[in-house]
């Protein structure tokens, strides 16, 4: 509660800034301690920070699950999106059809947010990966893939992710793409994903923004001290009229 200054009691409202954080009593402990969190307290922590940016999501440049880079064995190759399209060419060469939750008219492609990295393993082939995500609402997602992988000797239709020269042992093909809303401890458990990872992710989507805002912040001071250079020498010679107040 905060006082009324007029009348001397306790007002009902209360004033929180959106930039405090639960995480100042964690953070001292883990300092005077010297050691890393535990498993339970980087949840803590990842949670207050996706309360941080929350309120943020949705004026930063965030990639749609299209957008993001698929790895094969660490390696960056296409986009998700594009390795469906490849994916539905071969199927149109084969008259095959795929379904629909591989079509790029998918909404779940669309879902813009921050992702873990998409790194699928081709020499030791899985049936189902998964990997976290945060959308622009500020849930927590599980993306899980389905995949499919032949020998690269089989005479299964030829690999359309492959990528020289790179080398794999397994041609891989995804049969299934579905996006699910999920609390961060779940997230964790199923996607295996050191916490570490999620919270550097949330830090550097965050770095990214202030760069990007920063770098507009001196173009627009730039441009303002232009236009007011010019208004100074104006008013030199006439009165130039001032600038008309508008309501926020």
């Amino acid at each position: 509660m905060i006082l009324d200054a007029q009348k001397g009691s306790p007002c009902e409202q209360k004033e929180v800034s959106m930039f405090e954080t639960g995480n100042l009593g964690l953070i001292a402990r883990l300092i005077t301690e010297e050691r890393e969190p535990a498993p339970a307290e980087w949840l803590q922590l990842i949670e207050q920070r996706c309360q941080q940016v929350k309120p943020f999501l949705r004026y930063f440049q965030l990639k749609t699950l299209a957008e993001q880079p698929v790895f094969l064995d660490s390696h960056e190759t296409l986009t998700l999106g594009d390795h469906l399209a490849l994916l539905a060419a071969v199927a149109h060469t084969l008259s095959l059809k795929l379904p629909p939750l591989l079509s790029r008219d998918n909404p779940v492609l669309r879902e813009k947010g921050i992702y873990g990295q998409l790194n699928i393993p081709t020499k030791e082939p899985i049936k189902d990966l998964a990997f976290w995500g945060l959308d622009r609402n500020g849930q927590w997602v599980v993306v899980r893939l389905g995949l499919e992988f032949f020998p690269k000797d089989s005479s299964k239709p030829r690999d359309p992710f492959k990528v020289q020269p790179l080398k794999t042992e397994y041609i891989c093909f995804i049969t299934y793409l579905i996006s699910s809303p999920v609390l961060l401890e779940d997230m964790v458990a199923r996607t295996k994903t050191n916490p570490l990872n999620i919270w550097l992710a949330l830090r550097d989507v965050v770095y990214q923004w202030y760069r990007f805002r920063e770098g507009l912040f001196k173009e627009a001071m730039g441009l303002y001290n232009a236009v007011e250079f010019d208004e100074r020498l104006l008013n030199s010679a006439f009165q130039v009229p001032e600038q008309k107040k508008t309501s926020e």
